[in-house]
């Protein structure tokens, strides 16, 4: 069981760069893309670990469903972004994530967001979790990949 696939997580709300993100990861390299209905799952390897890439499509009547993902999971990468409208939603979903979710969770915020936002407005008696700011448009996301091969 030493290459067995390690399953990861893409959540977040619609157009923080979910899709962008697992591409990238997948396929090193941004593509065009059109908002996921349905899920999304792709194959990849990060050095020497096999790992299944999975994105749940994402509507305001779908967030009821994600628990269903979490028991397959073994991390979970959330996205969120400086331009979200609904920010009391926001925090709402990843309170419940904290709370549900037992393992590790990246948490990128996309197009260099601040990050003092999320920080105040999160459950802090959770550790599971780890921030990121940054662009996953025009940087490298090196610092991603390296995080989720040394937490999955």
């Amino acid at each position: 069981m030493f290459n067995k696939r390690k399953n990861i997580l893409f959540l977040g709300q619609r157009n923080t760069g979910k899709t962008s993100l697992l591409y990238k990861v997948f396929l090193n390299k941004i593509i065009k893309t059109i908002p996921t209905i349905g899920l999304i799952s792709e194959k990849c390897k990060i050095k020497d670990k096999k790992i299944n890439l999975i994105e749940v499509g994402c509507t305001p009547d779908s967030f009821h469903l994600w628990h269903y993902f979490y028991k397959h999971a073994n991390l979970i990468i959330y996205l969120t972004t400086p331009l979200i409208y609904d920010k009391n939603l926001e925090y709402s979903l990843i309170n419940n994530l904290l709370s549900t979710f037992t393992k590790k969770i990246l948490i990128v915020i996309n197009k260099n967001g601040n990050c003092n936002d999320i920080i105040e407005n999160i459950d802090k008696k959770h550790s599971n979790f780890y921030i990121i700011s940054c662009n996953i448009f025009e940087q490298d996301i090196n610092s991603i990949k390296n995080w989720i091969y040394f937490n999955i």
